[in-house]
Order: structure tokens, then C-alpha cells, then sequence
């Protein structure tokens, strides 16, 4: 074999650790069936793997640049189920004893593939090229897709797709596999505009002892698959209060408008504790009643709340079993609410009034 590339790679190899972690990549060891490294291969213009990581996936660009073929075998989070049928499960490098995974080859060219993974995504090339150019699982870290928010709900540090987001939040956000769509937690402020929301099971969007304004934006599909009786699955939720009672905050503010919040599980607004005064306005609030697996709620101010609610168009929150209500309007030991112009009906109780409060509406 070309001993000059050979030498090169001995070279280069003892310039780097056998396992280098920069920037979310772990290199892997060198051995005798795998001599190089996906970064000595690049270094020495030989077949490689260039890789731009994004949330929840990673872009693997597979780069030949000789007329043979180079095969980049791939799997992601380590699972080694993910073992090909073809040639038996075997791999086509007969010292290679874990197996086939899914490959792509290329000959004096280039390809561009998208791999969703949970934490990471590994590549190998040890079969076709060069032997010496051959490199073992090399990782990349895809950024994480649900981050924790320190918000617990049921004994869980809820996570969520985007925390307290510095830029407004636009287009779509698939929260599939996190509690909460979008967080703003205390103290911090935002905006949600011409958004779609959807896939978490606990919240669509939490101010949670924030200021946040929600407009001309869809929330849907909030709760599990399908949906059941576990009581969370809120669309909107402004609150400053933990699950115990205890204060998150001194406020909770915003105005949620001009929006559509459909397929929730429990609710499909929700402002709720001391300080939190928020405007609910020219919204659609649809549930999925009549069920008989969950008493929903429409629209909810609660637990020394106030709210402006106005203009909304509220229904199909209906319970069949008579021991609980599902309610279009809920108003539960309120501060001061003030609504008007509502459309609500197909509920099975449209307005529900456990305490509405004398106070003012005080954004």
C-alpha cells in the first residue's frame, strides 16, 4: 500500500489524541483496521464526511474525490438494532464484526443526507477506499431537541422545544417528544406571531411568570396520542404559580390573540395565579367533545387570576359522564374577569362561574 500515505497518516495521527472532542465531534480511535480518522482524511484531501448538526438531526455530506469507491456507513444513538438485513447482517470488511449499517457509497463525488437522531449520529467508512484511509464511528452531537426549563409539573422538570426564545417565535415548531412547545420563564418577555405549535404533551406555549403576547398563531394537538384522561394538555397557559400553590412570580402577562388552539387534552387557555392578567381576544378555542375520557375547558381564569376575555369563539367542550363538567368559559376563584362578545356554545355548560371575582381586570 502507498507507504507516503501511510507515513502521513502515522504523522498525523500522533499530532492528534485517539478520541478528539471539538465542537459536538468525537473522533474515533485508530487501529489497524481503521489507521485514519475522518479529520486526517479531510486534512489529506481523502474520501470524509463533512457534517452540520441542527436540532434533533444532523446534514452528513459524504465527499469521494478519487474514482473508486468510498463506502460511509451510519446509525445514530448508538443503537445497534439498527444492523442491516443485507448480506446477513455481516459487513463487507470481514475484520469488521459488529455488523451492516446503513451505507452510502460514493465515487469521485458527493451526497447530501438528512439523519434525525435524539443525541448523536455516528459514521464509519471501513469498506471500499483505501485501507489506510479507513476510520472508525466517528460521533457528531445533534443540539438537543427538548431542554429542560426547571417548570415541574406532576414530580417532572418539564422540557421544552424552545426556552425563553430571544428572537420571536415563527413558522413551525413540532414539539414531538417535549412537554412544552415554547417557555418564557420568569422575568423574561416575548413574542409568538404567525406560529404553529404543536406535539407536546403538557403545554403548547408557558409564560411562566412572563410577559408575552401571542397573536395570528395556531396551537394544536396538545396532550398524549391519543388523547386520554391524564389532566394536563393546555394550549396557552399564563400562570405564576407552581403545581403546590407556591409563587413562580409577581406577574404573568400578554395578550393571546387572533389564534386557533384545537386539540388539546385538558384545556385550551388558561391564566391562572396572583399577578397574572392577561387579554384573550378574537380567538377559536375548539375541543373535542363530547368525550368521555377528560372534562376539558375552553377558556379558564383561576386561583386570583384576571383576564379581558372578548370576541373568543368557544366550543366542543363537552363530558359525558355527569360526575364532573367540561366548561366552554371557566371561571374558578378569579380576581376580576371582564368578558364580552364571546361566541360560545356546544359546550356542555358554556359558562361556568365558581368565582369570578369582584376586581378589575389590572393588565
Amino acid at each position: 500500500m502507498h507507504s507516503s500515505r501511510r507515513l502521513l497518516a502515522l504523522l498525523a495521527t500522533m499530532l492528534l489524541v485517539s478520541t478528539l472532542a471539538v465542537a459536538g465531534t468525537v473522533s474515533a480511535a485508530v487501529n489497524s483496521v481503521t489507521p485514519s480518522t475522518n479529520d486526517i482524511n479531510r486534512t489529506n484531501g481523502w474520501a470524509h464526511v463533512d457534517a452540520t448538526v441542527g436540532v434533533g438531526s444532523a446534514d452528513l455530506t459524504f465527499i469521494s474525490t478519487r474514482s473508486f469507491y468510498s463506502c460511509f456507513e451510519v446509525r445514530t444513538d448508538g443503537d445497534t438494532s439498527q444492523v442491516l438485513a443485507e448480506n446477513g447482517g455481516a459487513n463487507y470488511n470481514p475484520l469488521v464484526t459488529d455488523g451492516l449499517y446503513q451505507y452510502w457509497c460514493e465515487n469521485n463525488s458527493s451526497e447530501t443526507v438528512s439523519v434525525p437522531a435524539n443525541s448523536y449520529v455516528e459514521v464509519r467508512m471501513v469498506f471500499g477506499a483505501e485501507s489506510d484511509e479507513r476510520f472508525d464511528w466517528t460521533r457528531f452531537d445533534v443540539l438537543p431537541k427538548c431542554t429542560p426549563t426547571g417548570f415541574v409539573r406532576d414530580g417532572h422538570d418539564l422540557t421544552a422545544f424552545l426556552v425563553n426564545p430571544g428572537a420571536p417565535v415563527t413558522g413551525t415548531v413540532d414539539a414531538s417528544g417535549c412537554n412544552i412547545g415554547v417557555y418564557f420563564g420568569p422575568g423574561h418577555d416575548g413574542t409568538v406571531s404567525g406560529a404553529e405549535v404543536f406535539g407536546a404533551n403538557y403545554y403548547g406555549v408557558v409564560a411562566n411568570a412572563a410577559d408575552v403576547d401571542i397573536t395570528d398563531s395556531t396551537v394544536r394537538d396538545i396532550g398524549e396520542s391519543p388523547l386520554n384522561g391524564a389532566q394536563h394538555g393546555v394550549g396557552v397557559f399564563y400562570t405564576t404559580l407552581n403545581q403546590d400553590g407556591s409563587s413562580t412570580g409577581p406577574a404573568a402577562m400578554g395578550a393571546l390573540s387572533g389564534s386557533t388552539i384545537i386539540g388539546y387534552q385538558k384545556g385550551g387557555v388558561v391564566v391562572s395565579g396572583d399577578g397574572a392578567a392577561v387579554t384573550v381576544e378574537n380567538n377559536t378555542v375548539t375541543g373535542a367533545g363530547p368525550v368521555d375520557f377528560i372534562a376539558q375547558n375552553g377558556i379558564q381564569v383561576s386561583y386570583g387570576a384576571t383576564a379581558l376575555v372578548t370576541g373568543n369563539t368557544v366550543s366542543g367542550n363537552a363530558y359525558t359522564p355527569k360526575a364532573w363538567v367540561a366548561c366552554g368559559l371557566l371561571w374558578y376563584q378569579a380576581a376580576g374577569v371582564h368578558a364580552s362578545r364571546n361566541q360560545v356554545a356546544g359546550n356542555e355548560m358554556n359558562v361556568c362561574n365558581v368565582g369570578k371575582g369582584g376586581g378589575e381586570f389590572t393588565p
